[in-house]
Order: structure tokens, then sequence, then C-alpha cells
């Protein structure tokens, strides 16, 4: 029984990090598009 609910946590963790890391990766992706744009609406504006 022990060995069974220490596998089960030991999932849940290895779980929660793939998607935090998952989360983390698309915040980034969002972010660097999101300056993309920003920069360019500047650009534009310079022509």
């Amino acid at each position: 029984m022990w060995l069974i609910g220490s596998m089960m946590i030991l999932w849940v963790i290895r779980f929660v990090k793939g998607i935090i890391k998952l989360g983390l990766f698309a915040l980034i992706i969002l972010l660097g598009v999101y300056l993309v744009m920003q920069n360019q609406e500047i650009l534009n504006s310079f022509k």
C-alpha cells in the first residue's frame, strides 16, 4: 500500500512539473509574439 502511495505521489509531482514547464513555454512564446507585435507598430511609425 505504501509503495503504491509513494508511486502515485511521484507521478503527480512529475505531472505537475510537466504542466508548469508547458505553461512557462507557452508564456514565453506569447510574450515573444506580443513583443514582435509591439515592435512592428514602432517600425511602421518610422516608415
